[in-house]
This record gives C-alpha cells, sequence and structure tokens, in this order.
C-alpha cells in the first residue's frame, strides 16, 4: 500500500483482539509504529454507522469489531480491508459503499 502511496489504518477496537499486556504486545505496537499505521477512534458515529451495517446484515454483536473496520472504511469514502476472515467482513461490507474486502493469506 505504501508504493502506492494509500494509507494503512485499522481501528482501534481490534487492539482488544490482539493486545493481552504480555510481552509480545511490543511486537503489535512496534508494528504499527513501523507501518506508519492509523488507529481510527471508535466514536458515536463510527458506533452508529457499525449498529446499521449490523442490522442489514442480520449479525448480532459478535460481529462488533468486523462491523467498526467495516464502518470507519465507508465513512471514510471506501476502502480496502485486507483480512484473513473475508467471510464476516465481506457480509457486513455487502452493505456499505465502496468497501473491497480481499484474503491475505496470513503468513
Amino acid at each position: 500500500m505504501r508504493g502506492r502511496n494509500r494509507e494503512i489504518a485499522t481501528v482501534a477496537a481490534v487492539l482488544a483482539e490482539v493486545v493481552r499486556g504480555r510481552r509480545a504486545d511490543a511486537g503489535v505496537f512496534a508494528g504499527l509504529g513501523r507501518e506508519r499505521v492509523i488507529v481510527h477512534p471508535v466514536d458515536a458515529r463510527v458506533g452508529v454507522r457499525a449498529g446499521q451495517l449490523l442490522g442489514g446484515a442480520g449479525a448480532g454483536s459478535e460481529l462488533a469489531v468486523d462491523a467498526f473496520v467495516v464502518a470507519v472504511a465507508d465513512l471514510s469514502g471506501g476502502a480496502l480491508v485486507a483480512t484473513c476472515d473475508v467471510g464476516d467482513l465481506g457480509r457486513l461490507a455487502s452493505h456499505a459503499s465502496n468497501v473491497v474486502v480481499a484474503r491475505i493469506d496470513g503468513r
């Protein structure tokens, strides 16, 4: 993405899925800094849009973090969401504008 002058971003709620209060967390924070990842907050606007996406997809709060990711992408005017979990994110993105979900292999 850097080669195409595109930002790399995530949502603050995603950190709850990866940070565990261990030494290994240092790698997460180093990666965020090294890659200059923008961490978007989950505010009222994002929360409302995420709720709308969940409703549109007929999903429950178990997909809330995924919905926050798609909501931020949608509210930003669109984005490519790279993930190992294309099913849930794709389901939510189908109710958004200009949000494309692409599989990464996780290696």
